[in-house]
Order: structure tokens, then sequence, then C-alpha cells
């Protein structure tokens, strides 16, 4: 219930995936979140940071990560392993208002509490379709729609058995196997190891899970193909995107802001893309504190 009380703000490091986790085991979905990750990127240059950095930066303190490889599955925990983990969180509350005293001092506050807010939007912590989860495989602009079907019956099945296991996509089969498998489309193991960069391990548990995916692909009719997901090459939205994105790297870098909280490649190319001003007006690039940044320099190349 602390999870979902909205009266009680959690401070997380790179909250996602921990609140997902928290959302599958408690049911509740989360409320009034921090994320000390996210909210270091508006007052200094990355919203990347790991935590050994945040600490660093923030706290003056340098945590020891020498249990970061040990067993986490096995129980009873050590104790190193229970001093490692109330490491990991005991500086959080010095680390967020660290964070908030220099955005107050920068007139960034409101920022950060306006983005804070996404992490109360419940639909980030359902299960995605697994009919729709290969669209968020890495490097899936390099296909053509026929590997688009194979990826998508691939990618179905790597995210059931990742459930099934509670295990990270990742390590079942990652994103550039299945990238390699969907191209080649192997009728066979050995051609599966050979050209799809497919550990042993992995072709020895999944190989005929995964020719059977790959067989479920290269039957689907013609008709059923998901659409091509290719970034668009015109000449004149290729240029003004390099240049908007130019801008906006540059407006980030003088703030001390990281240019990727205003606005990342794939949000310029969707704003490039839409004439809607209805559409328009509620991209995140066209709201609040981020247009205010990008208004001087984006409404000439929009031609708003």
């Amino acid at each position: 219930e602390v999870l979902a009380n909205p009266k009680i703000e959690k401070i997380i490091h790179d909250a996602k995936q921990d609140l997902t986790i928290l959302r599958q085991a408690t049911g509740f979905y989360p409320r009034n979140i921090f994320d000390t990750r996210l909210a270091a990127g508006f007052i200094g240059p990355s919203a990347t940071l790991s935590l050994l950095d945040t600490c660093s930066l923030f706290a003056g303190l340098t945590l020891n990560k020498g249990e970061t490889r040990s067993d986490w599955l096995k129980r009873p925990l050590t104790e190193n392993q229970l001093q490692y983990a109330l490491a990991d969180v005991l500086f959080l509350p010095l680390i967020r208002d660290q964070i908030m005293d220099q955005a107050k001092t920068l007139g960034r506050s409101e920022w950060i509490k306006t983005e804070m807010q996404l992490y109360d939007n419940p639909t980030l912590y359902d299960d995605p379709d697994t009919e729709q989860v290969y669209t968020k495989v890495k490097g899936i602009s390099r296909l053509n729609r026929q590997e688009l079907a194979i990826i998508c019956q691939l990618a179905a099945w790597r995210e059931r058995k990742a459930r099934s296991r509670n295990r990270p996509r990742r390590h079942i089969i990652p994103d550039e196997a299945l990238i390699k498998i969907s191209q080649n489309a192997p009728r066979d193991i050995t051609c599966m190891k050979e050209k799809c960069g497919l550990s042993p391990r992995a072709g020895q548990r999944y190989g005929e899970q995964l020719l059977q995916a790959v067989d479920k692909g290269l039957k689907t009719p013609e008709s059923d193909y998901p659409a091509a997901n290719k970034r668009s090459r015109n000449p004149k939205t290729v240029e003004k995107s390099c240049k908007l994105l130019d801008k906006i790297t540059t407006i980030g870098k003088t703030l001390n802001l990281d240019p990727a909280l205003i606005a990342t490649r794939k949000d310029i190319e969707r704003v490039l893309a839409n004439t809607d001003p209805k559409v328009l007006k509620n991209m995140p690039l066209m709201q609040n504190w981020r247009f205010d940044l990008v208004r001087e320099v984006i409404e000439p190349i929009c031609n708003l």
C-alpha cells in the first residue's frame, strides 16, 4: 500500500524497472515517485548516471559495489549483501534534497516535479501486448517486412519465456541475436548457431523453439506483414531533424541540462512528421518548459 500511497514519496534511482517489478509483486500501481537518476539530468549533463556516480557527485560518497555479481537468488542473503542493498538506498533522500536544492536555485524544480508525475501513469507498468513487443527490439529499422513478420513471432516468444522464467528479456535472447535470426531465417540449428550469433547454451536450450517461431513468421501471409519501420529519408526532413537536434544539443550544453530530456531524435522526427496542430500541441516537445526553451529555434524550422 505504501507504493500506491500518493502522500508518501518513494525515492528510487533509475525507477522504471524496479517499479515494474514492484507493481507485479504487490499488485499496486506506483504513485508519488522521485527518480534520482532522471532528476540529476535537469541540473547536469546526464540523466543516465549510475548510482555509483550519483552518490559520488551529490553525496560525496563512494559505494562499495563488491556484491554486484554475487548470487542474489540464493537465500538467505548474506550480511554483506544486506549491507550492500541498504547502501543502495540509504543516501537517496540526501541526494534527492541536493538535487532539488540546486534545481530550485536554477529555477527548474517545477520541471522536475512535472516530469516525476509521468511515473503516476499506470500504463507504464502493465505487461505489453506480446504481439507488439517486437517494436521495442533495438535495430528493427534494418528489417524488411518479411523479416519483421519473423521478429514479431520471435519477440512474442521471448516475451512469454521471460515472463514464465521471471527473467529480463535480454537474459533469454539478446536483441541483436533476434535481429540476425530474422535476417537469416535459419531452417536448422546449425545455421542458427553459425550465422545468428546464438550462444551454444541458448541454442541448446531454445533452438527448436526459435526455429518454430521462425517457421511461423515465414508462414505469415504477406498481407499480414507488419508495416516497415523505416525512418524518413526525405532529404529535407533529415536536414531539418539534424539541424533541430544540433540546436537542442547546444541549448542543453549551454544550460548544463541533458539535451535528451528536452528531446531525442525520435521526438523531433515525430514533430516534423505531423502537421495537425491538435496533434502537435500534445507532444511533449511542444509543451511547458520544453517549448519555452526551443520556441525560437523550432518555430522557423517547423514553419509554426
